[in-house]
């Protein structure tokens, strides 16, 4: 699976091929590299986060998290923590160990809609 794109690089076009790195997921919206490593990326639409690291085909990979309600933005912290946003639950979970999103710890609850995460300086 390669994709040709055409670059023009000063007076002339190139050829570029680009590989994909990770291919069938379904509906990403975001992604995180978290500090051990991990390129985790949020698959919307099946309530699932998946990690990604190793590349490849997605479509049969294990989910790093499931069971999600809404699952948006993602933020790792400096202390090795992974929040993540619940749009359709209105709250914030930390999904650092992975699993089923019944058994997480709550971060924050009682949020309308939370979507976009913003970390400042691990605050």
């Amino acid at each position: 699976m390669i994709a040709v794109q055409e670059v023009k690089v000063g007076s002339r076009t190139r050829q570029v091929q680009v590989r994909p790195f990770a291919w069938n997921l379904h509906a990403p919206t975001h992604m995180e590299w978290t500090l051990d490593g991990r390129l985790l990326v949020v698959e919307r639409t099946t309530g699932k986060v998946k990690d990604a690291t190793q590349g490849g085909d997605m479509a049969e990979a294990k989910p790093f998290a499931w069971g999600l309600e809404g699952p948006a933005s993602m933020c790792p912290l400096p202390d090795g923590r992974v929040l993540l946003s619940e749009f359709w639950s209105g709250r914030i979970i930390d999904i650092s160990q992975g699993g089923d999103a019944v058994l997480m710890p709550v971060f924050a609850d009682g949020l309308i809609r939370p979507y976009g995460l913003t970390c400042l300086l691990g605050r």
